[in-house]
């Protein structure tokens, strides 16, 4: 564990990672969704957990990416590309964007096996402050685990959903599972968007993002649909 660091667990999403030490837990507002604020409120730290990964992550951050353009113009591309994490499909995205009073970066990594769960771990700060900050993502990313009920081959897991798991875990053990996930009937999107656009961390609103064959209605501040019925994400 890194020092100034402290392991917390995220049961409904089958995850651990290191959060610093005096960031703020704020839940999501939806499942699969957590926050994590630092004491200034202005850098955010964000782990998604979704059913059903895209079949191109980089396709969907360009997709991600020109929605979230239309709702803040002011923005730069730093990279997109393709990568992997733990052997599983990824995408990385930096970039950075104006809020209403100062510019911010952001880094978003998503990955995740089409067909399997897909995770996204996000983090925004002034720009100002961005070197400070950057090394939060390296030590949350590479101390996130899953949990021994995300990770089993069968059984239950998040949302109350239960399947037999395949593919390649996170580093260890089977793959993500199968199954229908959270119950909620709402369709979801995939990997996560900026949410510092209002120059606080927690009350930022959001882009939102592509999600396949859903109807629904978007929602301030967060990353999916809000409300609806569909057939997940692309």
């Amino acid at each position: 564990m890194p020092d100034g660091y402290h392991l917390v667990t995220e049961k409904e999403l089958g995850v651990s990672f290191p959060v610093p030490d005096g960031w703020t837990r704020k839940a999501g507002q939806r499942p699969g969704e957590v926050d994590y604020i630092d004491p200034t409120g202005m850098v955010n730290l964000q782990l998604n957990v979704m059913d059903f990964a895209a079949a191109d992550p980089v396709e969907h951050f360009e997709d991600v990416e020109r929605m979230f353009s239309q709702r803040y113009p002011v923005n730069e591309r730093l990279r997109l590309q393709s990568t992997t994490f733990r052997g599983v499909p990824a995408a990385i995205w930096e970039f950075r964007f104006k809020g209403t009073a100062r510019w911010f970066r952001a880094i978003d990594l998503g990955w995740g096996r089409p067909g399997s769960d897909e995770y996204a771990l996000y983090l925004s700060a002034p720009e100002g402050q961005w070197q400070q900050y950057r090394g939060v993502f390296d030590h949350v990313r590479d101390g996130l685990r899953l949990s021994p009920a995300t990770r089993a081959g069968s059984g239950t897991g998040p949302g109350g959903w239960s399947g037999t798991g395949s593919g390649t875990g996170l580093g260890s053990g089977p793959g993500y599972g199968s199954g229908t996930a959270y119950g909620t009937g709402a369709g979801l999107g995939a990997a996560a968007v900026p949410r510092a656009a209002a120059d606080r961390a927690g009350t930022g609103a959001r882009a939102v993002r592509p999600a396949g064959a859903v109807s629904g209605t978007a929602s301030p501040g967060s990353p999916q649909v809000a409300s609806g019925s569909g057939q997940g994400r692309p």
